[in-house]
């Protein structure tokens, strides 16, 4: 990667000075650190986890309390004491690279368990893909003990943990996932995968209002309803939705007629106002259709024939709402019958 000339606010050449500068601060640092974790130990050697030492007289202090006396004293946090004490004791004098190495990869690498490979790794040194060169940076090490907390992430699946964890906040991951998606291959590439399918359509569902609009789009679409009926469950369903439905109407037209003293709300009546409505309904859709048709004299001289029918059958329903008488004289009995 080509070096830009100015660094923040200072020429390249300056900040290659600068680094170089920090460089061996940080190997002091390393050192004082790695001293200082020494010094712990000589206090309190590790020993095995769980259990007294055996050795030590009755009066002698816990680990805990004895390191927390030696960090009160040097005026540092009892925690730093515990880190420095852990490193010094997985880095052996001999085995400290600290020209190759700062004190923050030695304690990453000291989670590495095997001893061997442990010395082995931190000899083996990384190339740096920004600068080309082969040095220790904090985040190599933290690939090499497979952490995902990279600071400076490369790969994919680096960059996607460090997403998940700027985002464990339910309120972050939501608004980063409303922006993310609002770019259209990012949501074709997201609802490729069948899981998240699944989990969209899933959480999109729990509002009923937006399920039925959902659904019934869906369902206009003839092999989206076949194939949704092959379902038992569904086409279960979908029938009592339908029965329920049909109750519900049949309630709807029983609230909103007008009370008649002389008719009860039987089966009867909903099956007449039913038939009503059908008629209702039928010619709605069928006589619009017949602009531009020609019939011929027979065919018009049948749907007279019916029409009479229709309208001697509904002056029939008319008076029997009307006086509740719903006897047929012969000559309306021959019409109703076509003769």
């Amino acid at each position: 990667m080509e070096m830009p000339a100015y660094v923040g606010k200072v020429t390249n050449q300056e900040y290659q000075q600068i680094v170089g500068e920090a460089r061996e601060l940080v190997k002091q640092n390393a050192h004082c650190q790695f001293r200082m974790g020494d010094l712990a130990l000589r206090i309190e050697p590790m020993g095995p986890h769980g259990g007294p030492h055996p050795e030590l007289p009755d009066e002698a202090m816990g680990v805990a309390e004895s390191l927390a006396w030696f960090a009160d004293d040097i005026g540092v946090t009892p925690r730093s004491v515990e880190v420095w004490r852990w490193v010094a004791s997985r880095w052996p004098d001999e085995h400290r690279q600290l020209e190759l190495a700062s004190f923050t990869v030695h304690r990453t690498l000291a989670h590495i368990t095997d001893d061997q490979q442990r010395w082995k790794t931190i000899t083996d040194i990384p190339c740096n893909e920004r600068t080309g060169e082969h040095r220790w940076t904090a985040d190599a090490a933290k690939r090499i003990v497979g952490w995902g907390s990279i600071s400076a992430p490369h790969t994919p699946a680096e960059k996607v943990n460090a997403i998940i964890g700027l985002a464990r906040d339910d309120e972050v991951a939501a608004a980063v996932t409303a922006q993310l998606l609002t770019r259209p291959q990012v949501t074709a590439a997201a609802l490729a995968d069948e899981q998240t399918r699944h989990v969209v359509i899933h959480d999109l569902g729990r509002d009923a209002e937006v399920a039925a609009e959902v659904t019934a789009t869906l369902l206009r679409q003839p092999q989206v309803a076949a194939k949704a009926m092959d379902d038992t469950a569904a086409r279960r369903a979908v029938n009592t939705a339908q029965s329920d439905r049909a109750r519900e109407q049949s309630e709807q037209v029983r609230q909103s007629s007008i009370p008649l003293q002389r008719v009860t709300h039987s089966m009867e009546y909903l099956d007449l106002v039913g038939l009503l409505h059908q008629i209702v309904a039928t010619a709605s859709r069928v006589v619009p259709a017949m602009r531009g048709h020609e019939y011929t004299p027979e065919e018009v001289d049948t749907v007279r024939r019916g029409i009479g029918r229709a309208r001697a059958a509904l002056d029939w329903m008319e008076t029997a709402i009307d006086t509740g008488r719903v006897d047929l004289d012969d000559s309306l009995a021959r019409l109703l019958r076509g003769e």
